[in-house]
């Protein structure tokens, strides 16, 4: 489709297997998966996301970003965050970081789990951007994204008229082909927010059909609240006939 906007990115972070840091790190994580329950690159893109004053004039292993480039990672969406992590308080007290308040380490931790995009496999790092972060998700999206390079190009993957919200799934394109139920679970464990697009809030699932037992039509899921699959007691729309617990 067409192109509606390029955008280079915020912050790239990697993992960096010979750092002394990120070694200390992955050791704690390796060893203690009930206080640091995220992945280890989810914690050394918060560690790496810190600017000159975080860090004190003697930090060697961590490289600070500038001013302007934490602010604009601030600007992201986060749930408030009231209180550090005890993963967030171990890391400042086991690295040595005298000058950073595990709460604001705990703030950059959580916006990068909710903002960032998969950047490289070998090694495996994740980005940031800016304008990008703010589009809204949709199981129905208007808009495609891709990587040229490192820039984030949008695209139209339909016509889009001028008052039309642009979305984007934060999902992917086989995961857009499942439940309601479970393209929910997915977004609410890894994007915090229960999805209320067109397509959740459709009375029917039309992912999910199947051949009437008494007819030649279809019969489409309609989860409700109690019933999730939505295929117990789904009714034909053409003869009617609602499905029993042994033909569901």
């Amino acid at each position: 489709g067409e192109i509606i906007f390029r955008e280079p990115p915020l912050h790239i972070v990697a993992e960096q297997k010979n750092n002394p840091a990120f070694r200390r790190l992955k050791e704690l994580c390796d060893k203690n998966g009930a206080v640091f329950e995220y992945e280890t690159l989810w914690y050394w893109t918060a560690l790496c996301s810190l600017k000159q004053g975080q860090l004190g004039p003697e930090e060697e292993r961590l490289k600070p970003i500038d001013e302007d480039k934490q602010r604009k990672l601030l600007l992201l969406y986060h749930s408030d965050v009231a209180a550090a992590s005890e993963a967030s308080k171990q890391l400042v007290l086991e690295l040595g970081l005298s000058y950073l308040e595990p709460i604001d380490l705990e703030r950059l931790l959580q916006i990068w789990i909710l903002n960032c995009f998969e950047h490289s496999d070998d090694p495996l790092g994740y980005s940031t951007y800016f304008m990008s972060s703010f589009m809204s998700h949709s199981c129905l999206p208007n808009a495609v994204w891709h990587y040229d390079g490192d820039d984030f190009v949008l695209r139209a993957r339909c016509a889009i008229s001028a008052q039309d919200e642009i979305t984007v799934s934060y999902l992917s394109e086989d995961a857009l082909l499942e439940s309601i139920s479970a393209r929910r679970k997915h977004l609410k464990d890894s994007k915090h927010f229960v999805c209320q697009c067109e397509r959740c809030n459709a009375v029917h699932d039309y992912s999910r059909g199947f051949r009437c037992p008494a007819c030649p039509a279809v019969v489409f899921a309609a989860p409700t609240a109690s019933n999730e699959a939505g295929i117990e007691g789904a009714a034909c729309s053409s003869c009617g006939r609602v499905l029993n617990d042994s033909e569901a």
